[in-house]
């Protein structure tokens, strides 16, 4: 049976061929190398907090529209909301580029620091 020692040992040979890829099996052992990068998968929702703990407004004044509504797009730096603390109005900005999936807060709540206040679909580059 192939030791850790012996499986070291392949990946040092590998590594010095300057192959991009290898599969090496022996008895008990299958080893798959490769120093070709691939993209990780990420999730596409990323959730947007809140940047502090107050009250949470989906509008710019009481009579206007929402800043966004689930499936607009948004760009890193959109305003997505407000939250109010101390009468101080602290923006909500997406920092991704993508559509919002869903608004996971009421308009008007008390909401934590850190609290998701809307999950975005990332845009994935093809």
């Amino acid at each position: 049976m192939p030791t850790w020692t012996d499986a070291l040992e392949l990946v040092r040979q590998f590594a010095q061929s300057g192959a991009t890829e290898t599969t090496i099996e022996r008895p008990g052992l299958r080893l798959f190398a490769s120093t070709v990068d691939t993209p990780a998968t990420a999730d596409p929702l990323t959730a947007v907090p809140s940047p502090v703990m107050g009250i949470f407004y989906r509008r710019p004044a009481p009579d206007a529209p929402p800043f966004v509504e689930p499936g607009d797009a948004v760009e890193p730096g959109t305003t997505l909301a407000i939250v109010e603390v101390m009468k101080l109005m602290m923006p909500v900005t997406a920092e991704v580029a993508g559509r919002v999936a869903r608004v996971c807060a009421e308009d008007g709540a008390m909401v934590e620091e850190a609290q998701p206040l809307f999950l975005v679909e990332v845009e994935v580059p093809s």
